[in-house]
């Protein structure tokens, strides 16, 4: 409020107020920016379980801001769980490197502690 605006209560028993707004809340509406796949693969075709070099390749069904990260910049793991949250653990080790505006590949340096996620869950 601006003392010039001499807003005030009504009957008039107060000054004028000089507060300022309290922080904006809420939102704008939900985010149009959804995962449209998850995909697994192994690119050296070694075996068919979850281990090391195995990718996961998650595509958006739009280009996003890259999380404030550059494009084909290798990413930590503790940048990847900046990120994205799983429900299984993916590991003790994995990085993650955005190849377009809306593709995320993470791959898998250390199984240690891993869940490890389930094809189809």
């Amino acid at each position: 409020c601006k003392v010039s605006g001499e807003l005030r209560n009504t009957p008039p028993a107060s000054a004028p107020c000089t507060t300022s707004s309290p922080p904006l809340t809420g939102n704008w509406g939900p985010s149009n920016l959804t995962i449209i796949s998850l995909t697994a693969a192994d690119p050296f075709n070694i075996n068919t379980v979850y281990s090391v070099n195995d990718t996961l390749t998650v595509q958006f069904n739009k280009d996003t801001n890259l999380a404030g990260f550059q494009l084909n910049s290798i990413l930590t793991k503790l940048d990847v769980d900046s990120i994205f949250t799983f429900s299984a653990s993916l590991g003790s080790g994995y990085t993650g490197l955005w190849i377009t505006r809306s593709t995320f590949v993470i791959t898998i340096a250390d199984i240690t502690g891993s869940g490890p996620p389930a094809i189809g869950s």
